[in-house]
């Protein structure tokens, strides 16, 4: 507990499986932000959810325009 405070120094075994481990830990976080800014472009292309979208949004409206449609036939048929 002392040495989390600073009150005692580490092992210097200690001291060098923690510099070791750092450095693998920030050679994997650069690949993996390498990797991250390669996929980026595939996570922000919303093209496809843009066209699905308004594929909805058309025949929603078509619907809704035929339905008026057949309403205001069947009321000037009646």
């Amino acid at each position: 507990m002392l040495v989390f405070f600073g009150f005692e120094r580490r092992a210097q075994k200690e001291n060098l499986i923690v510099r070791w481990s750092q450095k693998k830990r920030d050679h994997v976080d650069q690949i993996l932000v390498r990797e991250l800014h390669a996929e980026e472009q595939d996570w922000t292309d919303y093209s496809v959810d843009e066209a699905i979208v308004k594929d909805q949004l058309t025949d929603n409206i078509m619907s809704l325009l035929v339905e008026d449609l057949v309403r205001e036939l069947r009321a000037i048929s009646s």
